[in-house]
């Protein structure tokens, strides 16, 4: 798996993994390095492409073309390609990165983002036919949240379905074999 920093406003990968930020990812765009120095991390199987140079337009570089052709060469040498952008509504960016993903997976930070900024968000992909696939939602913390919903799947309580619905059975159809 390849995960790639194209947060290049505030890039933090490289830090997490204890890296250089260069060469990387707008280095390749702008045609200074090549997309063979992505970089093993000490995560067994994950490889980084950090965010690269400082760009005084990062909206120019990840809106060109060499974005896409890089993305083609890259699924030829990885299975899973994750690419780490901006918010959504913060910058263009993450539009136009969309444009190349697979699948687009929104990213709600719990308790700091409202409910209608994650709407504003995932309407703003819609509008660039993002391929959205769904949402996650981080930094939860079970102990702040006792009293919502976040208490009601804590493993305290076992599981969240109910004794109905763990003796539930499909109904047998008359004539089959088990009848």
């Amino acid at each position: 798996m390849l995960l790639i920093d194209a947060d290049m406003r505030k890039p933090r990968l490289h830090e997490l993994f204890g890296e250089a930020r260069e060469p990387g990812l707008a280095n390749v765009l702008k045609g200074a390095t090549t997309p063979a120095d992505v970089r093993k991390t000490k995560v067994p199987g994950l490889w980084l492409m950090p965010a690269g140079s400082v760009s005084h337009n990062p909206a120019d570089l990840l809106g060109s073309e060499r974005v896409e052709k890089l993305i083609v060469y890259l699924r030829q040498h990885f299975d899973w390609i994750v690419i780490d952008s901006p918010p959504a509504l913060a910058v263009t960016d993450a539009s136009m990165m969309s444009q190349v993903a697979s699948g687009v997976l929104v990213v709600v930070d719990c308790g700091r983002t409202s409910r209608e900024v994650a709407s504003a968000a995932v309407e703003r992909l819609e509008s660039v036919r993002a391929p959205l696939i769904g949402a996650m939602l981080n930094r939860v913390n079970f102990e702040e949240n006792a009293d919502a919903y976040a208490a009601y799947y804590h493993e305290e309580n076992g599981t969240y379905y109910s004794d109905h619905d763990r003796a539930f059975a499909l109904p047998e159809v008359p004539g089959s074999a088990t009848s």
